[in-house]
């Protein structure tokens, strides 16, 4: 899983038709606990990115609490959720 800081964070969004950003922190406990199994999924179109390192983008995106997870389709976020769902995957994976 890439890591993503404020610069690269936007290119990866756009670099990619579909894309899934796990937004978390260092001190995050259910981010410690979902970071692997979101790196298990071996999908190049995944990242992670600290809200420390991500401070504006997480801010411009919403982010009120971590671990979050958005999909973005063509630069527009298409699904947002706190865990793993089938409906985070399968919007990640088409």
């Amino acid at each position: 899983m890439i890591n993503l800081d404020d610069k690269s964070l936007a290119n990866f969004i756009s670099d990619n038709e579909v894309c899934m950003v796990m937004f978390g922190a260092t001190w995050c406990g259910p981010c410690k606990l979902l970071k692997p199994k979101v790196a298990e999924l071996g999908l190049s179109n995944v990242a992670y990115a600290d809200i420390q390192t991500c401070k504006s983008e997480a801010m411009s995106a919403g982010i009120m609490s971590v671990p979050t997870l958005v999909v973005y389709r063509g630069g527009k976020e298409v699904a947002r959720a706190h865990r793993l769902t089938e409906e985070i995957l399968s919007e990640v994976r088409s």
